[in-house]
């Protein structure tokens, strides 16, 4: 069966209501997102302004926008949003907070590490090459093994108004067994201070 590898994701919801997507529960990620937000998320596609300013981050990391992210259409193409809001999370995780060691992951650590179960973009107004950028970082929520990383892109020059906004979410796991783990009282003392 050709469709047989999506029956685990299937659209749910009525004429009237957004789409939701919902996983299903003997799959991976079904099992990881069980708990974090329902084992539904729904995507609402806000038709107008961003609705976020700079004052709602508390991290922002800068970055050049590359001759090569621009498409057909003059603009940065979708896929490198998504990778500007990785970027942005885990430079916070490495560089500032200490949540994440990646060279440990490489050398055999036992220290939890968070899997990407879900990420989302929403477009409010084109990128375009040559712009610096600032990509904002703020936690959402803190479950018992998973954080909601909310995110947004910001223009030149304190641009107060988001280019985009979108969200991460991370399931923290052993990284020996992939199995989630609870959150330690330092990893969430840590992850509070980004809440908004």
């Amino acid at each position: 069966m050709l469709f047989r590898s999506f029956r685990a994701l299937k659209l749910v919801g009525g004429v009237n209501s957004a789409p939701l997507l919902s996983r299903g529960r003997n799959t991976l990620e079904g099992t990881l997102l069980k708990g974090v937000v329902g084992g539904q998320v729904g995507l609402r596609f806000n038709s107008g302004k961003g609705g976020a300013s700079r004052e709602d981050y508390r991290y922002f990391l800068p970055v050049q926008t590359r001759w090569t992210d621009n498409d057909q259409y003059a603009h940065m193409n979708n896929v490198h949003y998504i990778s500007l809001f990785d970027t942005a999370i885990n430079t916070y995780m490495i560089r500032e907070s200490g949540l994440l060691d990646h060279t440990a992951i490489t050398k055999g650590g036992d220290r939890p590490v968070g899997f990407c179960v879900e990420s989302m973009a929403r477009y409010h107004r084109p990128v375009t090459f040559p712009e610096v950028l600032d990509v904002g970082v703020r936690v959402g929520k803190i479950g018992g093994s998973s954080v909601v990383w909310e995110c947004a892109i910001f223009g030149e020059g304190g641009e107060e108004e988001a280019a985009a906004t979108g969200h991460f979410v991370h399931v923290f796991v052993d990284p020996k067994t992939n199995k989630k783990v609870e959150l330690d009282d330092d990893t969430r003392r840590v992850l509070s201070e980004l809440q908004i």
